[in-house]
Protein backbone atom coordinates (compact mmCIF):
# COMPACT_ATOMS: atom_id res chain seq x y z
CA UNK A 1 0.00 0.00 0.00
CA UNK A 2 2.69 1.97 0.54
CA UNK A 3 4.19 2.03 -2.63
CA UNK A 4 1.04 2.76 -4.49
CA UNK A 5 0.76 5.74 -2.93
CA UNK A 6 4.46 6.89 -3.43
CA UNK A 7 3.58 5.95 -7.31
CA UNK A 8 0.13 8.27 -6.89
CA UNK A 9 1.98 10.81 -5.34
CA UNK A 10 4.85 11.07 -7.61
CA UNK A 11 3.05 10.57 -10.62
CA UNK A 12 0.91 13.24 -9.66
CA UNK A 13 3.76 15.49 -8.95
CA UNK A 14 5.34 15.36 -12.21
CA UNK A 15 1.83 15.99 -14.51
CA UNK A 16 0.98 19.05 -12.39
CA UNK A 17 5.05 20.47 -12.63
CA UNK A 18 5.21 19.35 -16.28
CA UNK A 19 1.45 21.31 -17.38
CA UNK A 20 2.65 24.14 -15.12
CA UNK A 21 6.14 24.07 -17.37
CA UNK A 22 4.45 23.62 -20.35
CA UNK A 23 1.09 26.13 -19.86
CA UNK A 24 4.05 28.70 -18.81
CA UNK A 25 5.56 28.31 -22.39
CA UNK A 26 2.68 30.16 -23.67
CA UNK A 27 2.49 33.46 -21.42
CA UNK A 28 5.09 35.99 -23.95
CA UNK A 29 3.48 34.39 -26.98
CA UNK A 30 -0.37 35.51 -25.79
CA UNK A 31 0.65 38.77 -25.06
CA UNK A 32 3.06 39.75 -28.11
CA UNK A 33 0.01 37.68 -29.92
CA UNK A 34 -3.12 39.45 -28.36
CA UNK A 35 -0.77 43.33 -28.32
CA UNK A 36 -0.03 42.36 -32.70
CA UNK A 37 -3.52 41.62 -33.31
CA UNK A 38 -5.20 44.58 -31.59
CA UNK A 39 -2.91 47.06 -33.19
CA UNK A 40 -3.53 45.33 -36.89
CA UNK A 41 -7.15 45.21 -35.96
CA UNK A 42 -6.45 49.33 -35.77
CA UNK A 43 -4.90 49.56 -39.33
CA UNK A 44 -1.30 49.50 -38.30
CA UNK A 45 0.93 47.49 -40.85
CA UNK A 46 2.95 44.61 -39.94
CA UNK A 47 5.96 45.92 -41.58
CA UNK A 48 8.44 46.37 -38.48
CA UNK A 49 9.54 42.55 -38.56
CA UNK A 50 9.70 42.16 -42.34
CA UNK A 51 13.21 43.21 -42.29
CA UNK A 52 16.68 40.91 -43.11
CA UNK A 53 17.02 40.11 -39.90
CA UNK A 54 15.12 36.29 -39.76
CA UNK A 55 14.73 33.85 -36.48
CA UNK A 56 15.33 30.39 -37.84
CA UNK A 57 12.69 28.71 -35.69
CA UNK A 58 14.65 25.70 -35.95
CA UNK A 59 17.06 26.83 -34.20
CA UNK A 60 16.39 29.52 -31.98
CA UNK A 61 15.23 30.51 -28.68
CA UNK A 62 13.89 33.79 -29.76
CA UNK A 63 9.75 34.26 -29.85
CA UNK A 64 8.74 34.83 -33.57
CA UNK A 65 5.77 36.83 -35.00
CA UNK A 66 3.75 35.63 -38.30
CA UNK A 67 1.08 37.30 -39.60
CA UNK A 68 -1.64 35.28 -42.11
CA UNK A 69 -3.94 36.28 -44.18
CA UNK A 70 -8.05 35.52 -44.21
CA UNK A 71 -6.92 32.71 -46.19
CA UNK A 72 -4.14 31.13 -43.77
CA UNK A 73 -1.28 32.50 -46.61
CA UNK A 74 1.48 34.08 -44.73
CA UNK A 75 2.20 37.98 -45.34
CA UNK A 76 4.74 38.98 -43.26
CA UNK A 77 7.13 36.93 -40.97
CA UNK A 78 10.49 36.99 -38.49
CA UNK A 79 10.41 33.85 -38.60
CA UNK A 80 11.80 31.14 -40.83
CA UNK A 81 11.84 27.41 -41.36
CA UNK A 82 14.44 26.29 -43.29
CA UNK A 83 14.70 29.50 -45.41
CA UNK A 84 10.85 30.24 -45.78
CA UNK A 85 7.74 31.37 -43.66
CA UNK A 86 5.68 28.21 -42.69
CA UNK A 87 2.38 27.57 -43.23
CA UNK A 88 0.50 26.37 -40.89
CA UNK A 89 -2.39 23.66 -40.89
CA UNK A 90 -6.25 25.26 -41.92
CA UNK A 91 -7.89 23.82 -38.31
CA UNK A 92 -5.96 26.10 -36.55
CA UNK A 93 -7.23 28.99 -38.36
CA UNK A 94 -10.87 27.74 -37.76
CA UNK A 95 -10.17 26.56 -34.46
CA UNK A 96 -8.86 30.38 -33.91
CA UNK A 97 -11.76 31.95 -35.47
CA UNK A 98 -14.64 30.08 -33.02
CA UNK A 99 -13.04 30.00 -29.76
CA UNK A 100 -11.06 33.47 -30.44
CA UNK A 101 -7.21 32.21 -30.23
CA UNK A 102 -5.36 28.88 -30.82
CA UNK A 103 -2.71 27.50 -28.44
CA UNK A 104 -1.29 24.10 -29.68
CA UNK A 105 1.86 22.35 -29.46
CA UNK A 106 3.42 22.42 -33.13
CA UNK A 107 6.03 20.42 -34.58
CA UNK A 108 6.73 21.75 -37.99
CA UNK A 109 9.97 19.35 -38.46
CA UNK A 110 10.99 16.65 -36.30
CA UNK A 111 12.90 17.94 -33.51
CA UNK A 112 11.31 21.28 -33.75
CA UNK A 113 8.35 21.43 -31.34
CA UNK A 114 7.16 25.30 -30.92
CA UNK A 115 4.31 26.82 -27.84
CA UNK A 116 2.24 28.45 -30.67
CA UNK A 117 -0.25 31.13 -29.70
CA UNK A 118 -2.84 31.91 -33.22
CA UNK A 119 -4.95 35.05 -32.50
CA UNK A 120 -7.69 36.01 -34.83
CA UNK A 121 -7.88 40.02 -36.01
CA UNK A 122 -9.34 42.25 -38.39
CA UNK A 123 -6.76 41.08 -41.70
CA UNK A 124 -6.21 37.49 -40.26
CA UNK A 125 -4.31 35.89 -38.06
CA UNK A 126 -1.25 36.46 -35.53
CA UNK A 127 0.95 33.52 -34.77
CA UNK A 128 3.54 34.10 -32.33
CA UNK A 129 5.31 31.50 -30.90
CA UNK A 130 8.90 29.99 -29.32
CA UNK A 131 11.01 26.89 -28.94
CA UNK A 132 10.03 24.39 -26.45
CA UNK A 133 13.38 23.24 -26.37
CA UNK A 134 14.38 24.64 -22.64
CA UNK A 135 11.37 24.19 -21.20
CA UNK A 136 11.12 20.18 -22.45
CA UNK A 137 14.96 20.08 -21.28
CA UNK A 138 13.70 21.03 -17.77
CA UNK A 139 10.53 18.82 -17.75
CA UNK A 140 12.88 15.92 -18.46
CA UNK A 141 15.46 16.88 -15.91
CA UNK A 142 12.11 17.11 -13.59
CA UNK A 143 11.26 13.39 -14.53
CA UNK A 144 14.75 12.50 -13.81
CA UNK A 145 14.30 13.83 -9.94
CA UNK A 146 10.97 12.70 -9.73
CA UNK A 147 12.07 9.00 -10.91
CA UNK A 148 15.27 8.89 -8.27
CA UNK A 149 13.28 10.12 -5.52
CA UNK A 150 10.83 7.48 -6.50
CA UNK A 151 13.39 5.22 -6.71
CA UNK A 152 15.22 6.22 -3.38
CA UNK A 153 11.83 5.99 -1.45
CA UNK A 154 11.26 2.80 -2.68
CA UNK A 155 13.81 1.21 -1.54
CA UNK A 156 13.76 3.04 1.99
CA UNK A 157 10.46 1.51 2.11
CA UNK A 158 11.44 -2.16 1.25
CA UNK A 159 14.22 -1.79 3.80
CA UNK A 160 11.97 -0.98 6.53
CA UNK A 161 9.63 -3.98 5.53
CA UNK A 162 12.36 -6.35 5.29
CA UNK A 163 14.28 -5.04 8.49
CA UNK A 164 10.86 -5.05 10.33
CA UNK A 165 10.11 -8.82 9.11
CA UNK A 166 13.87 -10.03 9.78
CA UNK A 167 13.44 -8.34 13.40
CA UNK A 168 9.85 -10.40 13.78
CA UNK A 169 11.40 -13.57 13.26
CA UNK A 170 14.62 -12.87 15.53
CA UNK A 171 12.08 -11.89 18.72
CA UNK A 172 9.89 -15.16 17.49
CA UNK A 173 13.29 -17.05 18.05
CA UNK A 174 14.33 -15.77 20.88
CA UNK A 175 10.81 -16.36 22.51
CA UNK A 176 10.86 -20.10 21.76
Amino acid sequence: MPLFVLTVICGLLHIVIQQMLRLNANDPQIQIAEDLASSLSNGKQPVAFNGPDKIDIGKSLAPFIIVYDTKGNPTASNGTLEGSIPKLPSGVFEFATHRGKDIITWQPRHQVRIALVIIPCATGFVAVGRSLREVEARESNFQWMIGLVWGASVFIILMIFFGNRIGKKKQEALTK
